[in-house]
């Protein structure tokens, strides 16, 4: 017997060492402590859900100030900052360019935030072949202020000049340029860009941005973190991409109406190769949507109207052949040959982003992690809970209290406080928050997650009885083996507690060691999986499901 206790206090201490000298279990297991009494680690991993629905804390902006002001010289920070305290349309980049000037990625930045509202194309030309069945927004023409265009084209010009092989400076300018009316010049500018290796728009580097000041101010943060704040990076300048196609096809059917059959058809595979560098090169998945409509929109034609419950799929069929068509017939048989294939290759990639990006199979890792969460912290809670019985069960069998009824109304009072202290606790509302955001990324159902219907208090009282009624199996479970063994009912509960609980509780520490493992496990694979999701969303999506993304 004494053999055994000891092996069980080696294995017992062993499992308490390693759950706190191991880095990554020693910050699994204090973010979860946390959890239990603190809300502001479940607040930094939801804050851009949270937000707007309850109120920022004090300690939040406080913190993040602190740390902004200690790295002043820290780009990226600055960066996620400045971002971070203003709303979308109103984000100011330019005090950067003192310091960080020469950065391609900063350039990019703030041609994308300008796309939002300071430099747009609002012209009535973009619509002027619209389908009955689009809606046409009204307000045209309006333009952005000279002094906006002017430093946003200035800016545009240094980032061709920074990231010469990169389109995405080139097709800003374009964008900017059609704005103001200066068409030859924008068309010059898609030209340059049609002809340059790829497409990088770095929308990617905010993501990291947020996710290194979050981690600077808060320390690390779970993979679901990574995954929240990677979702709320604005890519207001696909739309601005879209106005600009949207051009294009209309000076390439002002050509056609001219008789410039061969410059209309030159525009327009212009446009399609600057398409195509979005689809192959976009780290986003949204930039290979968009290339798909650029390219229906840029080979759309007033010649060719869509008919009366002609399908989506049939109509993109007609024009496609219509376009193939026009370029056999001028002679431009490359031209041809080069569109039919790209036509292909975008049938391909729409599909496997589609399959790829499905809910239930982009939701089934992250769906897994916040399960595993879920079960370290009701593990947590029950050896908590279980200690403060032992505790309680150690001092009601004194002999002063034993023979009185006061042990009965300790037991209930110590079950009483693990169910408040359950009720209260912040974690409860952490798992539910977490899985009904994850679930309402991928629905068009309303402005709000559905967890916000859901009033707090529910889901903490549904954890409370849980927690308890576990709590109770455990102490019915623990009285019923004293039972069998022959002792009275006030023994069995009373010393049966005190002789078991810091078993019950020991095994309750080995079985959170396995499931803080797992947990780790799905942690590190997730990060890896999102790594690689952030930088080629396309090849990613294809890698799962045994394919190839298309070049």
């Amino acid at each position: 017997m004494r053999f055994l206790r000891l092996s069980w206090g080696i294995i017992l201490l062993s499992s308490l060492l390693l759950l706190i000298l191991h880095p990554d279990m020693r910050w699994l297991v204090a973010m979860q402590l946390r959890l239990l009494y603190s809300s502001k680690d479940a607040y930094v991993i939801l804050k851009h859900y949270l937000s707007g629905r309850s109120p920022e804390p004090a300690w939040f902006r406080e913190r993040l100030d602190e740390v902004v002001q200690q790295h002043a010289q820290n780009y990226t920070i600055q960066l996620a900052w400045l971002v971070e305290k203003s709303r979308p349309t109103e984000v100011q980049l330019r005090p950067l360019l003192a310091r960080f000037g020469n950065r391609p990625a900063l350039l990019a930045h703030i041609l994308r935030y300008d796309a939002l509202a300071r430099v747009r194309i609002r012209r009535p030309e973009e619509w002027a072949f619209t389908q009955p069945s689009q809606p046409v927004p009204g307000g045209y023409p309006t333009f952005p202020e000279p002094e906006h265009f002017a430093s946003y084209d200035q800016i545009a010009a240094e980032g061709e000049r920074l990231d010469p092989d990169n389109a995405y400076f080139s097709i800003m300018r374009a964008a900017g340029l059609f704005a103001v009316k200066r068409d030859d010049e924008a068309i010059a500018a898609l030209v340059r860009a049609s002809r340059k290796a790829r497409w990088d728009d770095y929308a990617h580097e905010e993501a990291e941005a947020r996710l290194l000041l979050w981690t600077t101010a808060f320390g690390r943060q779970p993979a679901i973190s990574r995954y929240l704040n990677a979702d709320v990076v604005l890519e207001g300048h696909f739309a601005t991409v879209r106005a600009v196609a949207r051009m294009v096809r209309y000076l390439a059917a002002q050509r056609e109406r001219s008789g410039d059959q061969h410059g209309a058809a030159q525009l327009r595979m212009v446009m399609l190769r600057c398409a195509r560098l979005m689809r192959v090169h976009s780290r986003s998945s949204i930039g290979a949507v968009v290339a798909s409509a650029v390219v229906g929109t840029v080979i759309s034609s007033p010649d060719v109207p869509r008919r009366q419950n002609e399908t989506p799929e049939q109509y993109t069929k007609r024009t496609r052949e219509h376009f193939l068509n026009v370029l056999r017939q001028l002679g431009r048989k490359e031209d041809a040959v080069w569109a039919q294939r790209e036509f292909a290759a975008i049938d391909t990639a729409s599909r496997i982003l589609i399959e790829g990006f499905a809910p239930q199979r982009l939701l089934a890792m992250p769906l897994r992690l916040v399960r595993a969460w879920t079960i370290n912290l009701l593990i947590l809670a029950l050896g908590l809970g279980t200690l403060v019985l032992w505790g309680v069960a150690a001092l009601a069998t004194r002999p002063r209290l034993y023979t009185s009824v006061i042990p009965y109304f300790l037991v209930l009072w110590a079950l009483a406080v693990i169910g408040t202290a359950a009720i209260l606790s912040p974690w409860a509302d952490f798992p539910a928050q977490t899985t009904a955001i994850l679930k309402f990324l991928w629905e068009a159902s309303g402005d709000q997650p559905s967890f916000i219907a859901v009033p707090p208090i529910v889901l903490r009282v549904a954890t409370a009885v849980i927690t308890v009624f576990l709590l109770l199996m455990i102490v019915i479970a623990i009285m019923v083996i004293e039972l069998l063994r022959g002792r009275e009912p006030k023994a069995a509960l009373l010393h049966g507690l005190r002789a078991s609980g810091g078993t019950v509780a020991g095994l309750l520490v080995l079985l959170y060691l396995v499931s803080v493992r797992w947990t780790l496990y799905l942690e590190t694979t997730w990060a890896q999986e999102l790594v690689e999701m952030r930088q080629q969303p396309g090849r990613y999506c294809a890698k799962q499901l045994g394919e190839s993304w298309p070049p």
